[in-house]
């Protein structure tokens, strides 16, 4: 169970803060949503309430990337997600390679971007999963 802030994403790059629960099963449990993660603009509201819209079905493979950057160490986790987002009949895949900046100044993570898409298909894009789910 994941909850993200809305943040901003510009080209490709988001910026926001992230939550993850592990759930024994593949349901919501509100329990999970506490104060310090849930927005105060939402605080009345009932959090029983809460109902899916969408659920996200995918494989993640992950590595973390590790290099000397002049005097500075960057680090940047790779995470690629195989799968699809589904609402009722419906249904949209999700083919992603994210790069997480760990460590180091975010231009690094534009480099290694860039040096990957001179090799592989790949482009930004800032449509999140969640986003997808919404549209479907």
């Amino acid at each position: 169970q994941t909850l993200k802030s809305r943040g901003q994403s510009v080209a490709g790059l988001s910026e926001r803060n992230e939550w993850d629960w592990y759930l024994d099963k593949a349901k919501l449990d509100v329990k999970k949503l506490a104060d310090d993660c849930w927005p105060a603009s939402l605080a009345e509201l009932d959090k029983k309430t809460l109902k899916p819209i969408f659920t996200t079905d995918f494989v993640r493979e992950k590595a973390e990337i590790a290099w000397g950057r002049g005097k500075a160490k960057v680090v940047i986790e790779a995470a690629l997600d195989l799968g699809k987002v589904v609402v009722g009949k419906q249904s949209e895949e999700i083919c992603e390679l994210e790069l997480e900046l760990r460590q180091g100044e975010p231009e690094a993570l534009l480099e290694l971007a860039s040096e990957l898409a001179a090799d592989l298909a790949l482009m930004p894009c800032d449509i999140s999963k969640a986003e997808r789910g919404y549209r479907l």
